[in-house]
């Protein structure tokens, strides 16, 4: 069996039940709000950030579907969406016949919906990707340590059109605009960044944190990548974790500072088997400069 298909674990696809279909329209609506072309709404409370996914250019761009607007809309909602609050008692209210159909709907909670009313437009359904979806994809951190993963930046974008914003590469994760404000911009950034830091230093900082983001965001602007960030890290982390005086400077706001750049540009100097045979007898493991 392959391991992965569109992007998605096809063990897990499987345990979910989820039908060729449904992936399709997962995949698409993924490809789609990574193109960062999507009208948003950004969700102060919950600090979601919600996209509108329009469903009749869905079906233009997949007529392989061969199915209407209303069940597309019925697939997101109530087999890719979250259960409603109060749906398990609403169908003891139902006719047999009702329970029927209300049973066949699946709510894999893969997608957050929120609907949105508008003089202009009516009522918009937006949507958000919840963590079981990431459950679906191939885990980050095995795709970093092959050097592989098709969110990290490589210095290329998807279109002529993008090259002045740090993309993601592959075209499969966001243009990150810097025309925009931090609350507006894709929030995958933060989220890589930061869990990239924690795995590699054993701590637990928060990617929400609006200090963390603003270096970040100042970062990008001046034209650094996801990329440059992880080499940061592992040079820092190979320099100073396990050190009693430095290691408690791995942290966002020393490795994500103004001295960004010269943190890039050294090397990490590896111990050869000499060096670590002095450093046992008393000596520093460190080569001449």
């Amino acid at each position: 069996m392959r391991k992965i298909i569109l992007g998605f674990k096809q063990d897990k696809l499987v345990e979910l039940g989820l039908s060729m279909d449904e992936t399709l329209i997962l995949k698409h609506i993924e490809d789609f709000i990574n193109s960062g072309k999507t009208e948003t709404i950004y969700d102060e409370k919950d600090k979601i950030l919600y996209h509108w996914i329009y469903y009749e250019k869905l079906l233009q761009d997949l007529p392989i579907l061969d199915i209407t607007p209303e069940s597309i809309s019925r697939i997101i909602r109530c087999n890719l969406g979250e259960e409603p609050e109060g749906y398990k008692e609403k169908l003891a209210t139902l006719t047999e016949n009702g329970r029927r159909k209300a049973k066949s709907r699946k709510y894999l909670g893969l997608v957050k919906n929120k609907t949105v009313k508008n003089n202009i437009y009516g009522s918009r359904s937006y949507l958000a990707f919840t963590s079981k979806f990431y459950d679906l994809k191939e885990d980050l951190f095995d795709e970093y340590d092959r050097g592989t993963s098709p969110y990290l930046d490589r210095g290329t974008s998807p279109s002529a059109e993008t090259t002045k914003s740090p993309c993601l590469d592959r075209g499969t994760s966001p243009c990150l605009d810097r025309g925009t404000s931090p609350d507006q911009r894709y929030i995958y950034k933060y989220i890589y960044i930061v869990d990239y830091l924690n795995k590699k230093t054993g701590k637990n900082f928060k990617s929400d944190s609006s200090k963390t983001r603003k270096l970040i965001d100042a970062r990008f602007n001046e034209g650094y990548t996801i990329e440059d960030f992880r080499k940061v890290i592992d040079t820092k982390v190979a320099q100073w974790k396990g050190d009693a005086k430095m290691d408690g400077y791995l942290r966002p706001e020393t490795l994500f500072s103004n001295k960004f750049e010269g943190y890039l540009n050294e090397k990490i100097i590896e111990d050869s088997k000499d060096d670590k045979k002095k450093a046992s007898n008393g000596m520093t493991g460190y080569q001449d400069m």
